[in-house]
């Protein structure tokens, strides 16, 4: 997630020597305590790292070998905290159970605890929706104000744009923003945090006088807390200091019309096309109909995991996203093999579109400690996308990410997960239900350069164990395990967040979250009521 926003704070290729540097400052973080297990093997990466060189094959193997102990050695210093650990295991473990070794403890993915709150889309919650009140006048009324306050009038309901650019940040405009915000034919909603500041938009000449950006400020965020019904109550349980207050921007621009939003942080830069300089369209379409997507190839897959990067041509070997299960990134068969190539993909068939991202994509920490930068993609002149099979997963983030109308539903971000594992979960969760309207994810060529702003390699690390112990029970529950006879997209989406609660991927506050979602939606006539196929 970005943590920074200006190209000059970055490396766009770091040397030996300043990845040398940049882990010596993790390590005199204040993060990593004398006695504690994380600060032992950081300090025992860095040793490593600097006698031996940091591409040496032995140090890679070392840094590999310490970042698991470091994780085993969290897990373990969690889990065996005295009374926190042994509640969990009266309940069934918290979702783990005792390897019965020195390894520590593993994550089943059983459900351990019921949910006993209300369930929203039961039997005939159309009627009880459809009669909660909801005050649809005062809502436009309020729209209209914050554009009288921060754009004159020019974005009433008529002129409603069809597809926004949405993005949180706490840091002045990046060149990157700057860049999609000035698109034409896109508007964009930038999300303020506590820390974002209030002159965000007017301290930037380049936005200043742009009537399709729209800067939600925290104190103007804080105005929607009041409205009534399930809009009020849906920002009211997104947490402040949280990559999730994007969801903020989301059901912002569909309350504006919108048909697409391109998903995106501030340090993901929009290629420009070589021939001319002009920044390249952000939808992949053929440029004689805008309704299908060209040149895609369809693979032939056995696993229910999938690791787009060597169909995709990365730079680097043996090297996988962030959020693919840990227990099979040596495995081969997930890589896929193409079936064929130059089909035509209609848009209504698509749900997301996955741009990869050159320099420095979207990996998680291990691979960030054990493999080399920077790392690219093969690009449109010798690539084309991928159409990833139904009840097949491959994790898809929040950086680079095309959400078509349809799938509009499903941007929603858990709010009780760390943030680098938010989008991650989102992504998995959506994909259980695309199949069942069939919707697809497409991986597309890079059209995208990031310039990853300063992050805490370690720090992220921490914020991603969720990933590392859980993708790979969570993907076999979702093409496996799940089953539903709920008839509509809502109450399927409310029974499959319940049953996550259950099994330890998400906490009661996102069931709440997502039905109040879905019930904005539904009253707002932006999902779907009609009666979804059965699963096979």
């Amino acid at each position: 997630m970005a943590l920074s926003s200006s190209p000059s704070d970055v490396l766009p290729i770091q040397s030996v020597a300043s990845t040398k540097a940049m882990t010596q400052d993790v390590a005199s973080s204040t993060t990593l305590k004398e006695n504690d297990g994380g600060g032992f093997y950081g300090r025992r990466i860095i040793r490593i790292i600097t006698q031996k060189g940091f591409y040496s094959g032995f140090a890679v193997a070392a840094v590999l070998a310490m970042g698991v102990l470091y994780l085993v050695s969290n897990a373990e210093s969690s889990l065996s905290s005295a009374s926190a650990f042994q509640q969990q295991q009266q309940a069934g473990g918290g979702g783990y159970v005792s390897t019965g070794t020195i390894s520590g403890a593993i994550f089943t993915g059983d459900p351990y605890r019921n949910y006993g709150g209300k369930r929203v889309f039961r039997k005939g919650w159309e009627k009880r929706v459809g009669k909660t009140s909801i005050d649809w006048d005062g809502i436009q009324s309020k729209l209209k104000y914050y554009k009288k306050k921060n754009n004159k009038n020019v974005h009433q309901p008529h002129l409603a744009c069809r597809k926004w650019a949405v993005v949180t940040t706490i840091f002045a405009p990046s060149e990157a923003l700057i860049d999609i915000a000035n698109l034409q034919d896109w508007c964009m909603v930038v999300v303020g945090d506590t820390k974002t500041a209030k002159d965000w938009r007017s301290a930037e000449p380049k936005l200043k006088d742009n009537d399709s950006l729209f800067f939600l400020s925290i104190e103007e965020q804080d105005e929607w807390l009041k409205l009534p019904g399930e809009i009020g109550k849906f920002f009211q349980r997104i947490p402040y200091k949280h990559f999730a207050r994007k969801n903020i921007g989301f059901l912002y621009a569909i309350l504006r019309g919108a048909d697409m939003a391109y998903d995106f942080d501030d340090d993901n830069y929009l290629n420009k096309d070589k021939a001319t300089g002009q920044l390249l369209p952000l939808v992949p379409t053929s440029a004689n109909n805008e309704n299908e997507v060209p040149n895609v190839r369809f693979i032939d897959i056995k696993t229910k995991s999938f690791n787009h990067h060597p169909l995709m041509g990365a730079t680097i070997d043996g090297s996988w996203a962030r959020g693919f299960p840990m227990e099979l990134i040596q495995d081969s068969a997930t890589h896929g093999t193409v079936a064929s190539s130059g089909n035509v993909l209609p848009m209504e068939k698509v749900g997301v579109i996955q741009y990869c991202a050159d320099n420095n994509p979207d990996i998680d920490a291990i691979h960030r400690l054990t493999k080399p930068l920077p790392m690219n993609f093969a690009g449109e002149a010798e690539s084309s996308s991928i159409l990833v099979p139904a009840n097949v997963y491959a994790p898809y983030n929040a950086q680079a990410t095309l959400h078509t109308g349809p799938a509009l539903f499903a941007t929603l971000l858990p709010v009780s997960v760390p943030s680098r594992v938010t989008d991650i979960w989102r992504g998995f969760f959506a994909q259980c239900l695309f199949k069942d309207i069939d919707l697809s994810l497409v991986f597309a060529p890079p059209r995208i350069t990031q310039y990853r702003n300063v992050h805490n390699i370690l720090g992220d690390m921490e914020s991603e164990k969720d990933l590392y112990y859980k993708s790979n029970k969570l993907v076999e529950y979702l093409s496996e395990g799940f089953r539903s006879d709920e008839p509509s997209l809502p109450a399927r989406m409310e029974e499959l967040w319940i049953s996550l609660y259950e099994r330890g991927y998400i906490e009661e506050t996102d069931v709440e979250l997502v039905q109040l979602w879905l019930g904005t939606l539904v009253q707002i006539g932006r999902v779907s009521l009609s009666v979804i196929k059965e699963l096979v």
